[in-house]
């Protein structure tokens, strides 16, 4: 049999009339562990709902059952030693309801919703729906949430600068770490080694051989135009008569002309003869003036050959070999300077990783030390930004017994609520064997009033029993 209640610490009557889907209900409690069962849309919630509302005075803007036009829940609990009435009037212009809190022995009435903080202090803990969040990445940031929540102000507030730092931190030592890869890939995929870095350590000047390849350059230019002349000059001198006569064929029509005039002109003989007598002296002068020429020729065509046997052509392809040698050898130069400069961008990349790694872990050890100096309710219960851990595993039931999960979710509902000794769970359909009789021995041993929400399918009506250990059936009450 389960201990029974003290009489100080439970719910001992409720009567609900008009209230949402619940027409009445009256039922009085003596302790224990209630199951609320049936099919669904028949009440269940809805009656949790109100025996927790008139702990905590939270309800929805619209109260009344559709179609009726007045309602009330009336609830009587017993805390150190004092019995409470709360009552929740609402009708159709009041939907929302009037509070009236009544201390049953010195008559004392309340209206506010603080005035229940005050005397039950309860915090709402669904158990059941603590442990699904953990299935889910969002569901156990909701789960850290929770825990902060319990700590002091201070504490929490360094704990969220804390972790929207670390966050940060992380974008940049993810984008480091990326640069730190691309860095890596650039360093490996260059076929640059040891060897190489060392010989091709400074740039060769390339204006001196470009200079000397001018220089060269323009000999030759010279050395061929001097090179045909001499050829010309070689035609030139091969056939003289040929060229004489080719010189002074002008001239000897100068003279067919003058003689024609003179023939056919009588009376321009005289003038005819001394353009004769002209003709063959500028003939005479051309002549003389040709063999002189001829004589120089010779001499000019001796001369080039000297020059030409004494500066021989300049072979350029061990200067245009030098000068690729050099371009070549300039341009490892170059891509070992860019291999140095990527290999100090690997060298600083890795060095602010390790700085921003550095910080990470400072302040992870800060958050530690932090969550170890404030104490949690749970002995071994941490967390980080993302989940919970138990004595250093996670907090999930393919990481925790549930018999573990169970104790620390059943715990945390004692630290809330130190006082006022009771709780619910919705859709204990979920639960298993295992969570349940966790939950049932938790509320005997720690003289608990709990009520569990189970949807039996089939069942067309609202019903609410104690559950009794090791009887064969449940007791209605």
């Amino acid at each position: 049999m389960p201990k029974r209640l003290k009489k100080h610490e439970m719910l001992t009557s409720l009567k609900i009339h008009n209230f949402k889907t619940i027409e009445n209900f009256e039922m009085n409690f003596s302790g224990g562990v209630y199951l609320v069962t049936g099919d669904n849309e028949f009440g269940k919630t809805t009656l949790l709902n109100a025996i927790f509302m008139s702990i905590t005075g939270d309800r929805s803007s619209n109260l009344l059952r559709n179609g009726t036009e007045k309602g009330f829940v009336d609830a009587t609990h017993t805390i150190n030693g004092k019995q409470y009435n709360v009552e929740l009037k609402f009708s159709a212009k009041n939907k929302r309801g009037k509070l009236l809190i009544t201390d049953l022995e010195t008559k004392e009435e309340f209206t506010q919703k603080s005035a229940l903080e005050s005397i039950f202090g309860y915090n709402d803990f669904d158990v059941n729906q603590f442990i699904e969040l953990s299935r889910t990445k969002p569901g156990r940031r909701k789960q850290v949430n929770f825990i902060k929540s319990l700590l002091p102000a201070e504490v929490r507030n360094r704990i969220d600068t804390i972790d929207k730092k670390t966050e940060t931190l992380i974008s940049f030592r993810e984008k480091a770490t990326g640069r730190v890869n691309m860095q890596k890939a650039i360093c490996e995929k260059s076929d640059i080694d040891e060897e190489f870095l060392e010989t091709f350590t400074e740039v060769i000047p390339l204006q001196p051989i470009r200079e000397e390849l001018e220089t060269a350059s323009k000999r030759n230019a010279d050395i061929a135009q001097v090179k045909q002349k001499v050829d010309a000059r070689e035609i030139k001198l091969s056939d003289w008569e040929k060229y004489t006569e080719s010189q002074l064929k002008p001239y000897q029509r100068n003279i067919d002309v003058s003689e024609k005039e003179i023939r056919s002109l009588k009376r321009k003989l005289a003038a005819a003869e001394k353009d004769l007598k002209t003709a063959n002296k500028e003939f005479t002068k051309r002549k003389t003036g040709l063999e002189k020429e001829h004589v120089e020729e010779e001499q000019k065509q001796k001369k080039h050959k000297d020059w030409i046997e004494k500066n021989p052509i300049i072979d350029l392809s061990d200067v245009n070999l030098k000068l690729e040698e050099t371009i070549q050898h300039n341009q490892n130069v170059a891509r070992v300077d860019e291999f140095r400069i990527e290999r100090d961008l690997l060298e600083q990349e890795t060095e602010g990783h390790e700085k921003i790694q550095s910080i990470i872990d400072r302040f992870k050890n800060e958050r530690v030390k932090l969550v170890e100096s404030t104490p949690l309710p749970i002995p071994g219960l941490t967390f980080d930004a993302q989940q919970l851990y138990l004595n250093g595993v996670p907090f999930m039931e393919d990481e925790v017994s549930t018999s573990q999960i169970m104790e620390t979710c059943l715990k945390l509902l004692i630290a809330l609520n130190p006082d006022f000794k009771m709780f619910k769970i919705s859709n204990t359909n979920l639960l298993g064997a295992e969570r349940f009789k966790a939950i049932i021995d938790f509320a005997n041993k720690n003289n608990y009033q709990g009520f569990l929400e189970e949807v039996v399918r089939g069942q067309k009506e609202l019903n609410v029993c104690e559950y009794i250990e090791d009887a064969e059936e449940i007791r209605e009450s």
